[in-house]
């Protein structure tokens, strides 16, 4: 199972690098069919990322003893990061499924909430990535 989590990591921190340089690049060229697929590859990323965030929280919750210690703000940061970006991903990607995209109006608010997506998905999949790429001694 060690070998499949770092596998996993090495792709979590390559979706990563990609969506970063999508995002520094994307208005260099007609990006849109770049960021439907990406947006894909970023549901899956997320749900993956959401999993193993919440198998290390739940780890790191019952060895909780009397002092908080660095693994366990680690893992309840990372957690909460992976649900916050969960449910922005899923607002805006959902809104634009349902109403398409329109220069308008209040895309100026999903815009703003796609550049906080997007960074939080560089960080949540690198961060989720490098721990399951190193592996853990405590697994």
């Amino acid at each position: 199972m060690d070998g499949i989590k770092r596998i996993i990591g090495a792709l979590l921190i390559l979706v990563s690098l990609v969506i970063a340089v999508q995002f520094i690049a994307w208005r260099l060229y007609d990006s849109g069919d770049v960021w439907t697929i990406v947006n894909y590859i970023s549901l899956v990323t997320i749900a993956v990322a959401f999993y193993f965030n919440l198998q290390r929280k739940l780890k790191s919750d019952a060895n909780l003893g009397e002092n908080v210690t660095r693994e366990y703000l680690e893992s309840n940061i990372l957690y909460f990061a992976t649900m916050v970006l969960a449910v922005l991903f899923l607002f805006n990607w959902l809104n634009l499924q349902v109403n398409g995209f329109s220069e308008v109006g209040v895309e100026v608010m999903h815009d703003v909430v796609w550049v906080v997506v997007d960074i939080l998905i560089i960080l949540v999949a690198g961060a989720t990535g490098g721990y399951l790429l190193r592996g853990s001694s405590s697994d």
